[in-house]
């Protein structure tokens, strides 16, 4: 599918964490309904969903619940451009499988597993940043540990509801500031892939769940998406993608190669 060509608009989110006890991203399905029906694009930028800490009865349900919400939702809007980004939260091995499914039945949707560059704008979910010197691999081992297969049981959700209530969460605020994140992900890109920011504009992320717009770094505009966690702010990115004047498309080997005439 052609990611480039005119200009595109619409929104992108990140961090619903549908599924889990500190989210409140139900309340707001008919908001996020409403944006979609506003945009050629739009974008799913991770930790839509959340596994690990899921209050079903089994994760295989929640996978099973998670699949059938995206599904819907692509349906209901045949002609609007779908990415899905992945997040730490969302990059299980039981929803890859939905979601590779999915991707197969809606052309309208593709799934990317780091990052995807769309004209002049690049959207990751942030998780790169947790590390200095982050690579693909670094990121896998690190998201590995949020496999939604390992769960967390009733107990420790408990006990991690109990930290949010108490607002030990909103310390993220502080241990990220916007300065060493925005230095983080250019690294990042550096290490992986220094190509892909040549004629970057903009740079979307979340998992920081620290929401800011057109913060300037390395002359590139960067924008956070906050959360739906209770207790923080979230806050839905309108988005105008331009034509780079070299366009990208994503291949099948998950690659970013310059778009043939």
């Amino acid at each position: 599918m052609n990611t480039g060509g005119d200009h595109k608009h619409g929104y992108v989110i990140s961090d619903l964490h549908l599924f889990s006890r500190r989210s409140f991203a139900e309340k707001q399905l008919g908001m996020i309904r409403d944006k979609v029906s506003q945009s050629q694009l739009f974008v799913f930028n991770g930790d839509i969903f959340d596994f690990r800490w899921t209050t079903l009865g089994t994760v295989e349900e929640t996978v099973e619940q998670a699949a059938a919400w995206l599904d819907d939702l692509v349906s209901s809007f045949p002609h609007t451009q779908f990415h899905f980004v992945l997040g730490n939260h969302d990059s299980g091995r039981l929803f890859l499988s939905k979601l590779e499914l999915l991707a197969d039945k809606h052309e309208h949707l593709i799934w990317h597993p780091f990052y995807a560059r769309l004209g002049d704008s690049l959207f990751l979910h942030g998780d790169a940043s947790h590390g200095r010197n982050m690579t693909h691999d670094r990121l896998l081992k690190y998201r590995a540990r949020f496999d939604e297969e390992q769960g967390r049981g009733k107990l420790m959700s408990h006990v991690y509801q109990s930290a949010c209530t108490l607002g030990l969460h909103k310390s993220t605020y502080l241990l990220n500031p916007k300065r060493v994140v925005c230095k983080r992900i250019i690294e990042y890109f550096f290490n992986v892939d220094p190509d892909i920011l040549k004629d970057v504009a903009h740079i979307y992320f979340g998992h920081t769940h620290t929401p800011f717009s057109d913060y300037k770094f390395n002359n590139i505009s960067f924008h956070n998406t906050g959360s739906m966690i209770r207790g923080l702010t979230f806050d839905a990115k309108k988005i105008l993608v331009n034509p780079a004047p070299h366009d990208w498309q994503r291949t099948a080997a998950g690659l970013y190669v310059p778009e043939s005439d």
